[in-house]
């Protein structure tokens, strides 16, 4: 028996297991296992899986000269036994891989010299006349149709050098099933599937639904309807136009059929049995007129009662200055943390929490940082949830439009700590607690109303809640995440940063003794509860607005063990460093260069951005241009970052003096950037990066002593604190509120769909809500290891010296399977990107992936060519002709999962670091 492991159905067969999985396509992350013996393959997709059992648990042996092997780069050209040519008698071009001929045939078929191109496919006599068709036909027709090519040239084997693959058995051997190694013993595959249905796996791609009980079919039409309007935002009108039309059609369809059975048979018993039977249609009862999902209210009615719908509650504030009703919606948060804690992969994580077995000097997550490991009260329950709240104004329209602030919307949403961090940043995640408008918050009393119902849940979940499944838990919030106007109007301090004297949370410096001197914001005073708590009580004697930079009580003071003071509000990295001092500094900068220095004009610079070739990743995030007074840097905190990153490859052969001040102070930027944006971080480090922090403040007043700093210079002098307090900041979610801001496109998207502009506050938190029972129906995470395009590995491919490095690293070598890329924590990591996978001495060595192979448990390990760099000018050199050695590398190992680029700059490879490695020093 095979067993599904997302409803635990039985069943009989490899072809209904797979067959059986279709009826769960439209769960949310749903996870595809192998269900053969000894394998543990896993897939996010349907295809892959059937793909995987056809191709892997078939009895077909797979040829090395295969074109699956040729598209993993396993084969060098020279390496190659077999020779394809073109079919063309005029051309006979030979080549070495399906890939190349392919191409070549597009290459006649895009000239003008041939009227027409015959498929170069023993058993097809197809002829074309486009390019386009004919790639479009050899994917459809002869994905598969590997040995069908017309003419194939035999060759001898040629071995490689450096462990490279090598070529050393003929056509027809079995090298899945039969790979004996001398030196490692036989390599086995998993149990291969009964032989009365090895026949029947090959045709797995098309299969078709058996059966399933009314419950599934039910539950899998219901989530369709789901995922098109809370998903896809399609209108309702628009889902029951669908609705009622394929009903129709449906209908029509089983007239046709029911009518051409019935004529082919002539008992009348057995016509009334195909006619009742075709009456119980279950597809086309449930969208009846007395069907149970046939409008659009009892469609819902149906999701509130078998999904995990939290309802959010309308909450009265009375009438605003118009007379006019003012509500607010509020989503209980308790609520919400027992449907979270009834989805199976929320519980996992939570149960199964990361450890850290690294000393107290190295911070790599929020619970490593003193705020939280002084909070008393997760001291007393280290078990309980821990919140993340984050609060934000956004607009629904046009901020330029005529209906300005009419629909300008407070959002308080939360997170918890208890998610892993490569999963926290994820929208998915992140769960809405009040929507309101933000006239409504900011009329007098209303935001301590707005609160009341949240703070109160808090209370009441710290002293513990009953879940659906009778155990006892405990949550409580940690801190309280939003820009620094957010922030500060939470925390009960001033909201003038430019103008007020005391303009920081953290401490009591005033605004002009920094100016004037930046480093004593090292002997400053910080906030603690005992100084918020006089400066209220000063307030409140000298009857004024504020003193100190206080100007009222945080009403989430009444939570137990939470003080914005503790400190209890983190900083925003991207607004702060990248919205803030990059984007002006560095405009400064490059100014300078261009008017002062005149190394280039800045119309040169902007070609050279424009025109900059970015790899991967980097290519998503391409930074816009200089605008012509050059007063800012233009586009979004990760563009901003990008080009801070990039500059010194992209100006790298304009620079004319590498020691020059500004230059200096553009790479010391870059360095501190890479500090603050590190996964993990040492004390030491900590240490390193203040005294960054005062050597840059100090070149930037020397610089430009004319402009003034701003207040997030000051804040960004306070970073190292913070990192002590919270630990990296690019963990706490990654603190990194522009992930939560994110969450307002759901809402415009919403807005733009349905052009329903009354009781926005319903109508939104209404339908994120059946976004969010959508979510809680399936897998509310993605897999850690996703691996979609693999095959079993061949020992035979490849030299002894590779063979041997996989099995001193690997160990049982049995079972592998090899892929040209592989996704672990949201970092898709390809052939030929770099990997950072050590440190020596402040020189970083890199990997360049050649491939990345998988063990029977499904742990990643990758087999890269290594190479030690040298930091030059914020850039780490790396020579391609002097590769040390070939490695494999577990990913556990690896220092850092991001997937880097290099680029050519002169005659140098350079690579361009993103977050800076932990590096344990020594100090004895």
């Amino acid at each position: 028996m095979y067993v599904c492991q997302f409803c635990k159905a039985e069943l009989s067969s490899v072809r209904t297991y797979v067959s059986h999985y279709r009826l769960h396509g439209n769960v949310k992350n749903l996870i595809y296992p192998c269900c053969i013996s000894n394998c543990s393959r896993t897939f996010v997709k349907f295809n892959s899986l059937s793909c995987h059992i056809s191709r892997d648990h078939s009895g077909r042996p797979l040829q090395p000269e295969s074109e699956i092997y040729q598209s993993l780069g396993v084969f060098h050209q020279s390496g190659l036994r077999e020779v394809i040519m073109c079919c063309l008698p005029e051309c006979r071009k030979k080549m070495h891989s399906i890939k190349q001929l392919i191409s070549h045939c597009k290459t006649h078929l895009s000239s003008s010299d041939i009227q027409s191109m015959p498929c170069p496919y023993l058993s097809c006599s197809s002829q074309f006349k486009k390019h386009t068709s004919f790639t479009s036909h050899v994917s459809r027709k002869h994905r598969h149709s590997i040995e069908e090519l017309k003419i194939v040239y035999k060759s001898a084997p040629i071995n490689t050098d450096n462990g490279r693959p090598t070529s050393s058995v003929s056509n027809q051997d079995n090298v899945e099933h039969e790979n004996y190694d001398s030196n490692f013993g036989h390599a086995h595959d998993g149990a291969p599937p009964e032989e009365s249905e090895r026949s029947d796996l090959s045709s797995l791609v098309t299969l078709e639904l058996k059966s399933c009980t009314q419950k599934e079919f039910k539950n899998s039409l219901a989530l369709f309807f789901l995922k098109m309007e809370a998903v896809h935002l399609i209108p309702v009108s628009t889902i029951q136009l669908i609705m009622s039309d394929i009903s129709h059609l449906n209908s029509l369809s089983l007239d046709m059929l029911q009518s051409d059975i019935e004529n082919r048979v002539s008992d009348p018993n057995e016509k009334l049995e195909i006619k009742t039977a075709f009456e119980n249609n279950l597809f086309l009862n449930l969208l009846s007129d007395n069907g149970d999902m046939n409008t659009d209210f009892k469609r819902k009615k149906f999701f509130k009662q078998h999904f995990q719908f939290v309802e959010p509650l309308e909450l009265n504030l009375g009438l605003d200055a118009n007379n006019k009703k003012c509500v607010f919606h509020y989503v209980p948060v308790k609520e919400t943390l027992k449907a979270l804690l009834s989805n199976a992969s929320f519980n996992s994580q939570y149960k199964n929490p990361i450890k850290n077995d690294l000393d107290n000097n190295i911070f790599t997550d929020v619970t490593n940082g003193q705020s939280f490991k002084t909070n008393k009260y997760f001291n007393e329950n280290p078990n309980a949830l821990k919140i993340v709240l984050y609060q934000d104004a956004f607009e629904l329209v046009n901020p330029l439009g005529s209906a300005k602030k009419m629909f300008k919307l407070l959002g308080f949403y939360y997170t918890l700590l208890d998610i892993y961090p490569h999963n926290r940043s994820k929208i998915d995640t992140m769960q809405l607690a009040i929507l309101c408008k933000e006239n409504d918050f900011t009329q007098s009393g209303n935001d301590k109303k707005i609160l009341e119902p949240l703070i109160n849940d808090i209370v009441e979940l710290s002293t513990g809640f009953v879940t659906t499944d009778g155990t006892l838990m405990k949550a409580n919030v940690v801190c309280i995440l939003g820009d620094n106007l957010g922030s500060h109007f939470m925390g009960g301090f001033i909201t003038n940063f430019s103008n007020a004297e005391y303009m920081c949370r953290y401490c009591l410096l005033t605004q002009q003794v920094y100016i004037e001197n930046p480093v004593s914001i090292r002997s400053a005073t910080l906030r603690t509860k005992e100084n918020f708590q006089d400066a209220l009580q000063y307030i409140t004697e000298n009857d004024i607005i504020h003193h100190l930079g206080v100007k009222s009580e945080c009403y989430f003071h009444k939570i137990e063990g939470f003080h914005v003071c503790n400190p209890g509000l983190p900083p925003c990295l991207g607004h702060d460093l990248f919205e803030g001092v990059i984007k002006y500094d560095l405009a400064l900068f490059v100014k300078n260069l261009v008017k002062d220095k005149k190394w280039f004009n800045l119309e040169t610079v902007n070609s050279l951005i424009t025109s900059f070739k970015f790899i991967g990743l980097d290519l998503s995030n391409k930074p816009v241009p200089f605008k012509t007074k050059c007063e800012t840097v233009g586009g979004h905190a990760v563009q901003i970052w990008t080009l801070l990153r990039f500059l010194p490859v992209i100006l790298f052969e304009y620079v004319k003096d590498h020691d020059d001040t500004t230059w200096q102070a553009i790479l010391l930027l870059r360095l501190i950037t890479e500090y603050l944006c590190s996964q993990s971080i040492s004390i030491d480090q900590v240490a390193i990066l203040h005294h960054l922090l005062d050597e840059y403040i100090d070149i930037r007043q020397t610089l430009f002593s004319d402009v003034k700093l701003r207040p997030k210079h000051h804040y960004l002098h306070h970073y190292p604190y913070l990192i002590i307090q919270f630990g990296p900041l690019l963990r706490l979610l990654r603190v990194w509120t522009m992930r939560f801001e994110s969450k307002h496109t759901y809402f415009k998207r919403c807005i733009r769909s349905s052009k329903n502009f009354k009781n926005v506050t319903k109508n939104l938190s209404e339908k994120h809500q059946f976004l969010q029972s959508y979510y809680l129906a399936g897998n509310l995470f993605p897999p850690e290891i996703i691996v979609e395009n693999s095959v079993q590995l061949s020992l035979r491919l490849f030299g002894e010296d590779i063979k041997k490095l996989m099995f001193e690293k690997i160990g049982n070598i049995d079972g592998l399977a090899m892929s040209n890329s592989i996704t672990i924590r949201g970092n898709t990591i390809k052939k030929g990107n770099f990997l950072l996978i050590n440190c020596q001495n402040d020189n970083l060595g890199f990997g360049k992936v050649d491939f990345c192979v998988n063990n029977t448990k499904n742990t990643p390990y990758f087999v890269c060519e290594y190479y030690m760099s040298t930091r030059v000018n914020g850039l780490y050199e790396i020579g391609h002709t002097t590769c040390k050695s070939i490695i494999c590398v577990a990913y556990g190992d690896v220092l850092d999962l991001f997937p880097l680029n290099s680029y050519k700059v002169g005659f140098k490879n350079v690579i361009a670091l993103k977050h800076y490695p932990l590096i344990l020093y020594d100090n004895k």
